[in-house]
């Protein structure tokens, strides 16, 4: 009698994959979701100062918007102070770069916004500049900010503390030598244009002028 060839019984029962769904349910319901905080909307005007949180006064707000309008002329940057009351479980950075990214704060191809961040129930500040701007606010820099406004920002002096720490700052992008670029320095390519075809075209007649005259 030939032998039985055939391959053993493999795959799962239904029973098995009964036991595995319920475990895998288990699993999902004891496990956090890791989920990324949603960031608040950008304004529909433009602001200096986007106070969810309301701990500024009218005088800091107009204190601000004043300095991000000379820091703005002077070099072009644009930087936000955004508070609010919690960050939802997100870590400031993160939090804040997600705002500057998502609000588009700064000139696209500079890359030059920054955004202030403070979370009144976390306690938690932030400084995070575009990449145009992290070799001159630096890790090391915006620590260094943040040491001089540490003391009113846990004395629940939040008005003062960031006011304090917009102006400084400021005052360290216009200390680093950035500035505005002016309309007289864009580049006008249509005349540049211009002036290109009609170097080309004097050349092209005085090699051929020489031309003749030699041959």
């Amino acid at each position: 009698m030939p032998a039985d060839r055939r391959a053993p019984r493999s795959g799962l029962t239904l029973g098995a994959v009964l036991r595995m769904a319920f475990v895998a349910l288990l699993l999902s319901m004891q496990l956090p979701v890791c989920a990324r905080a949603t960031v608040p909307e950008r304004p529909d005007t433009f602001a200096y100062v986007v106070d969810l949180a309301g701990v500024l006064t009218a005088q800091e707000e107009a204190d601000i918007t004043a300095c991000g309008e000379m820091l703005s002329a002077r070099t072009g940057a644009t930087m936000v102070l955004l508070t609010v009351d919690s960050l939802d479980g997100m870590a400031a950075r993160d939090y804040a770069f997600d705002v500057l990214n998502g609000w588009g704060i700064g000139d696209a191809s500079r890359d030059d916004g920054v955004l202030l961040l403070l979370a009144v129930a976390d306690r938690e500040v932030a400084v995070e500049p575009g990449s145009g701007l992290d070799s001159t606010l630096t890790v090391a820099v915006t620590d260094d900010l943040l040491d001089q406004v540490v003391d009113d920002l846990a004395a629940d002096r939040f008005g003062e503390g960031m006011t304090r720490l917009y102006d400084l700052t400021s005052q360290c992008l216009i200390e680093s030598g950035l500035r505005a670029v002016s309309l007289d320095e864009t580049v006008d390519f249509d005349s540049l244009y211009t002036k290109c075809i009609a170097w080309l075209t004097a050349g092209c007649l005085g090699v051929r002028l020489l031309w003749s005259v030699l041959f």
